[in-house]
């Protein structure tokens, strides 16, 4: 009798331990380190490139007038950039690339060459015909 009563009580205790290390590890697996990242919802959180926002403190180029543009660099290489300033508000220089749209008028950097950069800007005429004007800004000091 006493053999099969302690039995039954080792049996209750093995029981017992055995739901509270379940609890522990159900705890212990929603359990979060404040101070660690959370990688999981950062993968599963894709966003696509469209809906990102980014905030910069860089000057807008399509709010500089190509009149008030002055080139004071240029590099050369398989990426050519130019180094631009606006004369009127004496802002930071900005990299200006091929193919980027510059001011409100939205005229196309065409090329970067050595001296300078080259500028294309479609226009309508007098005769509501297109035309497109060239652009040539050297290099100032």
């Amino acid at each position: 009798m006493i053999k099969i009563s302690a039995f039954i009580t080792a049996l209750i205790l093995s029981q017992s331990s055995f739901a509270i290390s379940q609890a522990i590890k159900q705890r212990l697996k929603n359990f979060r380190d404040p101070f660690k990242r959370n990688i999981k919802i950062l993968k599963k959180s894709k966003v696509k490139a469209s809906k990102r926002t980014y905030f910069t403190n860089k000057k807008d180029q399509s709010n500089i007038l190509i009149e008030n543009l002055k080139i004071t660099g240029v590099y050369l290489g398989e990426n050519r950039r130019a180094i631009g300033q606006s004369l009127t508000d004496k802002s930071e220089p900005f990299v200006i690339k091929e193919g980027m749209l510059l001011g409100p008028d939205k005229v196309r950097v065409e090329a970067i060459l050595p001296g300078g950069i080259v500028l294309v800007e479609k226009v309508t005429n007098v005769y509501d015909e297109v035309e497109y004007l060239e652009t040539i800004i050297p290099i100032s000091e």
